[in-house]
């Protein structure tokens, strides 16, 4: 396969600028193609067949028969006319990159896939961490909703927001061993709301024994042969 020219090197070839070189590509006359860093390249095969075109077209003005007059169609100025070419239009290097340039900008499209790559990493573990701290915080939101009433389960919720972390319950252990410490947590609560309710029963019991002994008490009249003093002091 021949080797792609640039267009420097086509419009040397052409005898005209790369502005030239340009416009011939954007008509359609001169078939290019591009690069994966964006310039343009051209087959010689191509190239020498807009050469062709052009020295028929030459030929053929100098040999064609007078014709009676009628409409002429003139040739592109641009195609025919040779401008002076600016050293720059020659300057092949500017349109070519190096291999070092490549090669650089290889090595940051790698670096950006890898940064990518790994900040869609990051992005998937935190979430998945999160909706691991998540589902135990659910467990122990129910060991609580079978075990206590609303209000203490209110103080379970509350708790389990600040006590369910990363840090307490790290990802290196095992799931169970997870919910076992979110289960402790909550029998802390379990164990202070049936304190309580032992000491409330307890108070409630001793209450109605005071209020039965004080019924009896009052429910009998004082003798009429009891002395005075017994009676005062009853």
């Amino acid at each position: 396969m021949d080797k792609l020219l640039s267009i420097g090197q086509v419009a040397k070839r052409l005898g005209v600028s790369v502005d030239v070189v340009r416009s011939l590509d954007e008509r359609g006359d001169l078939k290019g193609r591009r690069t994966r860093g964006g310039h343009r390249r051209y087959l010689p095969a191509d190239v020498d067949r807009v050469i062709a075109r052009r020295r028929a077209g030459r030929s053929g003005t100098q040999t064609r028969p007078s014709r009676s007059p009628g409409p002429r169609r003139t040739p592109p100025p641009s195609v025919h006319e040779r401008r002076p070419a600016e050293p720059d239009d020659f300057d092949v290097e500017q349109d070519v990159p190096s291999i070092d340039e490549l090669r650089a900008e290889a090595e940051r499209e790698a670096a950006n896939e890898r940064a990518a790559a790994e900040a869609k990493g990051r992005a998937a573990a935190a979430d998945a961490e999160h909706q691991r701290l998540e589902g135990l915080k659910k467990y122990g939101r129910d060991l609580a909703f079978y075990s206590l009433p609303a209000e203490w389960r209110a103080r379970v919720v509350e708790d389990l927001e600040e006590f369910v972390t990363a840090k307490r319950v790290p990802v290196s252990l095992p799931p169970w061993q997870a919910q076992e410490i979110v289960k402790s947590q909550v029998n802390v609560f379990n164990k202070q709301y049936y304190d309580a309710e032992d000491q409330r029963r307890k108070r409630d019991d001793d209450q109605r024994k005071i209020d039965w002994l004080t019924a009896w008490g009052t429910s009998f009249p004082f003798p009429r042969h009891w002395p005075r003093s017994c009676a005062a002091s009853r």
